[in-house]
């Protein structure tokens, strides 16, 4: 009952109830349509447009980029649906933005590119290993951010034990404070957080945030950047929601950044929300985990922060990318770190090429030994399930954790409908009792990991913005090995048969599932 009361709770309901108005409307008006002509003397020439429409979008489709799963899911709906289907294709199905914000983007997307990797760095890493050199090549090419030294990474297997360290590394800031976040909620997580940004505005230090607005839906007052800029916090929401039916409300701020003076940067699963430190239990026991990177690698991370700060910000004014490098402050904290293997931010953008796939691919594709897997959802297409199912058929221990208690009942059985081509290949699969998993982490032959925001799923990796990194040598992945081996343990494995059972019951639902797994 409490929620009722609760400020922005009626403005978001009435949000919603405008939306369900407008898809009503749209069907009720395609009704009215196809009703009219069809009684008329006319129908004839209706069904020959109408063919010829549907036609039309079907051969579309099928030449169109989309991963092959979601091509035959849309000609289904298109196909079935007819004036319908084409309608919420229009609506729903093209994953890039129009030309305009992408001309947009791609300008504000060379912002990244001012930081040259330095030949030594490239020749460290080739020696070191040979297959990450080509991986964090491919990342700054596709991201346009550095390959790193001088970092030191730690890495956090909890929420709850990267909380403490956040608000320790925050108090210390003295320059700038840089907060790029999917979800933010009140409550003990956020609420101590906002204490200190608070405290450190009065003190002079730039402080920033960017949140997703629908992604904060039901979590924070409806504009309540507008409240932060009033308390002198530089703050924006992306993409913020409107109760009008469109493609560009696919494409969401997915990341999880915080730079602080530029030398200090987290990122990883976790959300600025209470269930992610576990304070508040929703899912079973919250599995995720976070990284924090003190060093020149921080500087990536300033980079992807300022560059979508301008993009929603509409900022026009030249940015001084030099007074963000973490040299500038290094002194204030003993100077740089010794060098603790390699440390390659990464991020991507909707309009532009899937970097979180062909990242994860690349990864399989250059294991010798293993790779490690967790995440919390499983929608993936051709390309993906064969690199993985390639992967353990050549041999490789290649294993995958998802949730056991799922917090997307459509989605986790979505997830297990992908389990039997894997399990045939020989891909070992487990799901984490104890509760949530949300992290999403890869770990390779002890030498290469990830910790980042990308999902296996068609929203992380082709309509959302996110960011990770890519750690080759650091000392950080054996805690990584550490805390899948711990899962392991608590996890439970699934099997050929346990797969039988279970799709014997799920069977029908899958296979309705799989042709509306474009909307989920």
């Amino acid at each position: 009952m409490h929620k009722l009361f609760k400020r922005g709770y009626w403005p978001r309901v009435l949000v919603g109830l405008i939306l369900l108005a407008e898809l009503i409307l749209i069907i009720w008006l395609v009704y009215l349509l196809t009703a009219g002509f069809l009684d008329s003397t006319w129908a004839w020439l209706f069904s020959i447009v109408v063919s010829l429409v549907d036609l039309f979008f079907l051969i579309y489709i099928h030449n169109s980029s989309v991963p092959d799963a979601y091509k035959l899911s849309w000609m289904f709906i298109v196909g079935g649906l007819s004036v319908l289907g084409v309608v919420f294709y229009v609506l729903f199905a093209n994953k890039k933005p129009k030309k305009q914000s992408r001309k947009i983007t791609r300008n504000i997307i060379k912002a990244l590119f001012v930081d040259p990797v330095k030949p030594e760095v490239l020749e460290h890493l080739k020696e070191y290993s040979p297959q990450g050199k080509t991986i964090a090549q491919y990342l700054k090419s596709a991201s346009g951010l550095g390959i790193y030294e001088n970092s030191e990474v730690t890495y956090f297997p909890l929420g709850d034990l990267a909380f403490p360290a956040m608000l320790e590394e925050l108090r210390k800031a003295k320059h700038y404070i840089f907060m790029e976040y999917f979800i933010l909620e009140q409550g003990l997580f956020f609420d101590s957080i906002l204490e200190i940004l608070r405290q450190k505005v009065k003190e002079g230090v730039d402080v920033r945030i960017i949140y997703d607005d629908f992604g904060c839906f039901s979590t924070l007052p409806v504009d309540y950047d507008l409240k932060l800029r009033k308390e002198g916090i530089q703050c924006y929401a992306f993409n913020k929601f409107r109760p009008i039916l469109a493609v560009r409300m696919n494409n969401r701020d997915h990341r999880k950044i915080l730079v602080i003076d530029g030398h200090t940067a987290f990122t990883g699963g976790i959300n600025i929300a209470d269930e992610y430190i576990n304070h508040k239990e929703r899912f079973g026991h919250w599995k995720d985990n976070a990284v924090m990177i003190k060093g020149q690698g921080a500087y990536g991370f300033t980079l992807t922060f300022l560059a979508t700060f301008i993009l929603v910000s509409q900022h026009s004014e030249p940015i001084d990318f030099d007074y963000y490098r973490p040299s500038t402050y290094i002194d204030e904290i003993g100077g740089f770190p010794p060098s603790d293997g390699f440390v390659v931010p990464f991020c991507d953008y909707p309009a532009f090429e899937p970097v979180g796939e062909r990242f994860y691919i690349s990864l399989l594709s250059k294991s010798t030994d293993y790779v490690y897997m967790a995440t919390p959802y499983l929608i993936i297409d051709s390309e993906m399930k064969n690199a993985m199912c390639a992967a353990a058929r050549e041999g490789k221990d290649v294993r995958l954790i998802t949730p056991g208690i799922p917090d997307k009942k459509a989605v986790f059985q979505l997830t297990r409908y992908y389990y039997g081509d894997l399990l045939r290949a020989g891909v070992r699969i487990y799901e984490y009792t104890p509760g949530f998993i949300h992290e999403k982490t890869f770990l390779v032959d002890d030498m290469m990991g990830s910790v980042g925001t990308v999902n296996l799923d068609y929203r992380s990796l082709y309509l959302h913005l996110e960011n990770g990194v890519f750690m080759v040598g650091n000392k950080c992945l054996s805690a990584i090995k550490r805390d899948f081996e711990d899962m392991f343990t608590v996890s439970r494995e699934i099997t050929a048969e346990d797969y039988k059972k279970i799709k014997r019951h799920k069977a029908f639902l899958w296979g309705f599932l799989r042709l509306v797994s474009p909307f989920l």
